[in-house]
């Protein structure tokens, strides 16, 4: 992950679903949270739970999710 300003941030996800990990992080995480202050992270947890439905949050979100916050 890479914010405007050139800072960078590294998330990790393991080999079980990496994929789908990744995809999760791709294609409904990183879009509902793209162009928000990386440092409100209590901002952007509620931003995803307000945003994707909370059926969803499946283990391969909540693995994004976790990702993410490692990158952050």
């Amino acid at each position: 992950m890479e914010t405007k300003d050139g800072s960078i941030g590294f998330g990790l996800t393991g080999h079980f679903l990496a994929r789908a990990v990744i995809t999760a992080l791709h294609e409904h995480i990183l879009p509902v949270v793209r162009g928000m202050d990386i440092r409100d992270v209590e901002k952007i947890h509620q931003r995803i739970w307000q945003k994707l439905n909370l059926r969803a949050m499946s283990d391969r979100i909540s693995m994004a999710l976790s990702c993410l916050d490692s990158a952050l």
